[in-house]
C-alpha cells in the first residue's frame, strides 16, 4: 500500500506551515463545537466498478494495491449500465441481446465481441484482497429471477456476503429495452416485489434497493419513485444517481439529459463565457480558478448537485443508496485537478447531511471518472489515485469503523460568495466516533486564505495530515500534493488555502 498518512508523537510540536502560495499570516483562531450526532453506516464509502476494460483485475498486484490505497468499503458489481446486459453465468455481456436494444456506447465499443471475462469468482477474489464488501446490481432486463438467484448463490459459495442488492440500473430512462420490459413504474415495482421476496427467502440478511429518480420529462417518469414503492412494499432502500458539471463558469447541468449524458453542462446557463481571441480555453479556466467568486461557483454547484436527492419526493422513509455520482466536465482543466478533489469532498459532506446509507462513486477506472489511473490513461501514472480518488480515500479512511457522524459548527464561519450572490460555508468539519470511542475527523478549508481552528476536546490526542495544492494542479497520487503534519498536543489546526485535513 502506498505511503499516505504521517502520524507523530504527541510530545512533538507542529511544524511550520510554509507553502508556495497564500499569505503567511494566520487569522485569529476560530472555535468549533459539536453539532447534532447522527448514525452512519461504516460501509458508506464505496466505488462503482465497471472493469470490462481490465484483464483479470483480481490478479494485477499493482491494481489491487491501488484499490487498497483507495480504502473503499464496498465495490459494485458488475457496474452501472453494463449490468443491464450482464450474463452472470458467462461473466460478460449477454450474447443474446440485439444491438438495437443496447445503449449505444456498449455497441460502439464492441464489448459483446470481446473474449475478456469478469466472473463472480474473479470479483470475489478482488473483494477478498481489498477487504471490501460487494454491492450486487442485478440484470432485470435480459435475464430472469432464476438467473439472479443462481448467481447470488455462486457469489455466496465464493465467500461473498449477500448484503447489498440493487434492482437494476437507471431503468427509468426512455430507452428501448427498459420501455419494452417495464412500460410503467408499476410493472417495475411489481417485478421488484417478487424478486426481493425470493432473494430474502434465500438470503435473509440481504437489503434490496429499488430505483428512484427526479426526472419527469416523460409520462412514464412522472412520480416514478412513489409509483414504484406503491407496488413494492418490501424494498429496504432507494437507489439514486446524480452527476453535475464543475460549475466553474457558473453553468448548471443540461435539462434534456439522456442515459450517458448525465452531468453535461448547459452553456446557456453560464455566468461567464470564454472570450475567444489568443487566450486558450485552458488559460481562461486557470484565470477563473484564481477568482474567489468562480471558485465558489464550483462549491455551490457541487452542493446543489449532491443535495438534489431532496427533490426525490416519496412517501416512505427509506435510506438512499447513491451508487453513481461524480463531477462531469469532460474537456475542462478541472478534471482530475485539485479542484476536482474539493468538489468530490462537497459531495461526501452533503451525503453525510442526509439519509444516505451507501455511496458508490463512479467509477473505479476510466478517463472521465476514474478513481485510479490505469494503463488506459494518458494523463497520469498507472495505479496512482486521481483527484477524486484522493478525496474518496480520505473520507473512507475517516469514516472507517465509525458509526456516528458529528457535524462541527464553526464559530464566526467564513462565508464565500459566487457569481449569483449565493453563499457557501468556507470551513467545514465533521467528526466521527464509535462505541469504542475511537475518533477521527475531516476538516476542509474551501477558501483562498489561511484559517486557524481551535481544537475541541473531541479532537484531543488526534494526529493527522493536511493536504493541499493549487486548484489547477493535476493530481497524480499523494506525491503530487503538498502535505504537513498535525500533532496531537498542539491546541490549534492551521489550515492552508484549499486544504483537506484528516485526523485519526
Amino acid at each position: 500500500m502506498k505511503y499516505k498518512y504521517l502520524y507523530f508523537s504527541s510530545v512533538a510540536i507542529i511544524v511550520g506551515l510554509i507553502f508556495a502560495f497564500g499569505p503567511s499570516t494566520i487569522e485569529e483562531h476560530q472555535e468549533i463545537v459539536p453539532g447534532k450526532k447522527r448514525a452512519i453506516n461504516s460501509d458508506m464509502i464505496g466505488v462503482n466498478a465497471n472493469l470490462v476494460g481490465e484483464y483479470a483485475p483480481e490478479k494485477n498486484v499493482e491494481f489491487i494495491e491501488a484499490i487498497q490505497d483507495l480504502n473503499v468499503k464496498t465495490i459494485r458489481y458488475p457496474g452501472g449500465t453494463i449490468g443491464n446486459y450482464w450474463d452472470w453465468d458467462l461473466g460478460w455481456i449477454d450474447q443474446d441481446v440485439p444491438d438495437n436494444l443496447m445503449i449505444k456506447w456498449v455497441v460502439t465499443q464492441g464489448l459483446r465481441e470481446s473474449k475478456n471475462r469478469y466472473t463472480v469468482e474473479q470479483f470475489a477474489e478482488l473483494v477478498h484482497k481489498t477487504n471490501s464488501k460487494p454491492v450486487f446490481m442485478l440484470n432485470m432486463l435480459s435475464k430472469d429471477r432464476a438467473h439472479a438467484l443462481r448467481n447470488l448463490r455462486r457469489a455466496a459459495k465464493a465467500g461473498l456476503e449477500i448484503e447489498y442488492v440493487e434492482m437494476g440500473n437507471e431503468l427509468y430512462f426512455d430507452l428501448p429495452f427498459p420501455k419494452k420490459m417495464y412500460p410503467s413504474p408499476e410493472i417495475y415495482g411489481d417485478t421488484c416485489q417478487a424478486w426481493i421476496a425470493a432473494i430474502k427467502a434465500e438470503f435473509p440478511k440481504a437489503k434490496c434497493s429499488v430505483l428512484g429518480t427526479t426526472l419527469e420529462r416523460h409520462k412514464r417518469q412522472e412520480n416514478w419513485t412513489n409509483r414504484v414503492l406503491a407496488h413494492c412494499n418490501n424494498a429496504d432502500a432507494i437507489t439514486y444517481h446524480k452527476y453535475g458539471p464543475s460549475g466553474l463558469d457558473g453553468s448548471k447541468e443540461r435539462l434534456n439529459i439522456t442515459a450517458g449524458t448525465e452531468g453535461s453542462k448547459d452553456l446557456s446557463s453560464a455566468t461567464r463565457h470564454y472570450p475567444g481571441g489568443e487566450m486558450t480555453v485552458a488559460d481562461w479556466e486557470k484565470s477563473l480558478l484564481q477568482d474567489p467568486k468562480a471558485q465558489t461557483n464550483m462549491w455551490v454547484n457541487a452542493q446543489k448537485t449532491a443535495s438534489f436527492y431532496k427533490k426525490l419526493h416519496h412517501d416512505r422513509e427509506l435510506p438512499l443508496w447513491i451508487t453513481e455520482f461524480n463531477m462531469r466536465d469532460d474537456h475542462s482543466i478541472t478534471l482530475h485537478s485539485w479542484a476536482h478533489s474539493l468538489i468530490t469532498s462537497v459531495f461526501y459532506l452533503e451525503f453525510l447531511n442526509g439519509p444516505v446509507e451507501i455511496t458508490s462513486v463512479h467509477n473505479l477506472v476510466g478517463g472521465l471518472f476514474g478513481q485510479i489511473y490505469t494503463k488506459g490513461f494518458n494523463t497520469g501514472k498507472p495505479y496512482e489515485l486521481t483527484a477524486g480518488g484522493v478525496a474518496t480515500s480520505l473520507f473512507s479512511t475517516a469514516i472507517e469503523g465509525k458509526t456516528t457522524a458529528i457535524p462541527m459548527e464553526v464559530k464566526d464561519q467564513v462565508f464565500l460568495e459566487n457569481d449569483k450572490g449565493e453563499r457557501f460555508e468556507g470551513l467545514q468539519v465533521y467528526a466521527f466516533t464509535n462505541e469504542a470511542n475511537e475518533r477521527s475527523a475531516i476538516l476542509i478549508n474551501f477558501s483562498a486564505n489561511y484559517k486557524s481552528l481551535q481544537k475541541p476536546d473531541l479532537f484531543t490526542g488526534l494526529n493527522g495530515t493536511i493536504y493541499n495544492q493549487e486548484l489547477a494542479q493535476n493530481v497524480v497520487g499523494w506525491e503530487s500534493l503538498k502535505s504537513e503534519k498535525v500533532l496531537a498536543n498542539h491546541p490549534n489546526i492551521e489550515l492552508p488555502p484549499f486544504s483537506i485535513c484528516i485526523l485519526k
